[in-house]
């Protein structure tokens, strides 16, 4: 969770001095997909879902490789990661002092 939420700043970091972001995996399936989907969740406000969904409607669309076919591959296909996503968005929608700062970065 440390590590997506720290990808996830480092974007944001990226892009406020105008430059441009490569997220990369090995196969691009779960770990660059959320960080990308925590960037879009806590930094632009996305819900969790929309994110989610935007990032496996991309994927589908744009990468086509061995490894990928079935309705469990893919992007986003690993439900710990999705739910890490949606943890984020909770925290982020938590009411000012109930620990939502702390639950976003560890």
């Amino acid at each position: 969770r440390k590590l997506i939420s720290k990808g996830a700043s480092i974007v944001k970091e990226a892009i406020a001095a105008d430059k441009r972001v490569l997220v990369h995996c090995a196969w691009g399936q779960n770990r660059s997909c959320s960080i990308c989907c925590a960037y879009a969740v806590v930094y632009l406000g996305w819900s969790a879902n929309d994110a989610i969904d935007y990032v496996r409607e991309c994927n589908r669309r744009d990468r086509c490789y061995r490894g990928q076919e079935g309705p469990n591959c893919g992007a986003m296909h690993n439900s710990v990661f999705c739910d890490l996503i949606s943890e984020m968005q909770r925290a982020r929608d938590a009411p000012a002092g109930a620990g939502a700062g702390a639950a976003v970065a560890t």
